[in-house]
C-alpha cells in the first residue's frame, strides 16, 4: 500500500498566513493619460470642424466608445485655458473624476448667470 502525503494551509479569517507576501501597493495611473484624453477631446473637436466627423455620435462610433464617454472626455474643453495647459504639460494633478467635477460645477455657474 502506497501512502501520499501533503500539506492543505488553512487560513483563519482576519489573519495572514506568515509566508503570505506583502499586499502590493497600487501604482497611481500615468499622469499623461489625462493629458491624452485631453488632446483626443481638441482633436476630435478639429475633426467635427472640419468635417471629417459629422458629429459627437459619429466620432463615437468611429472610436468605438459610447457617446456618454465620448461626452466625458469632451467636457475636457470646458476646463479653462491655463488648467488645459497645466495637463497638457504634466503639471495638472488630480484625477479625470475629479476635473469633471471641476467642469460640472463650471458649466453649472455659467448656465445659472444666464437670464
Amino acid at each position: 500500500m502506497t501512502q501520499i502525503t501533503f500539506k492543505i494551509p488553512i487560513n483563519r479569517p482576519g489573519r495572514r498566513p506568515a509566508s503570505t507576501p506583502k499586499p502590493k501597493v497600487r501604482q497611481p495611473r500615468s499622469p499623461d493619460r489625462l493629458a491624452r484624453q485631453l488632446a483626443l477631446a481638441h482633436h476630435i473637436e478639429r475633426l467635427i470642424d472640419s468635417g471629417d466627423l459629422r458629429d459627437y455620435s459619429h466620432a463615437a462610433q468611429v472610436l468605438g466608445v459610447t457617446r456618454a464617454r465620448l461626452s466625458q472626455i469632451m467636457d475636457l474643453l470646458g476646463l479653462a485655458v491655463e488648467k488645459q495647459e497645466a495637463i497638457l504639460v504634466g503639471q495638472g494633478g488630480g484625477s479625470e473624476r475629479s476635473i469633471r467635477s471641476t467642469v460640472a460645477s463650471f458649466t453649472e455657474q455659467i448656465s445659472a448667470r444666464k437670464p
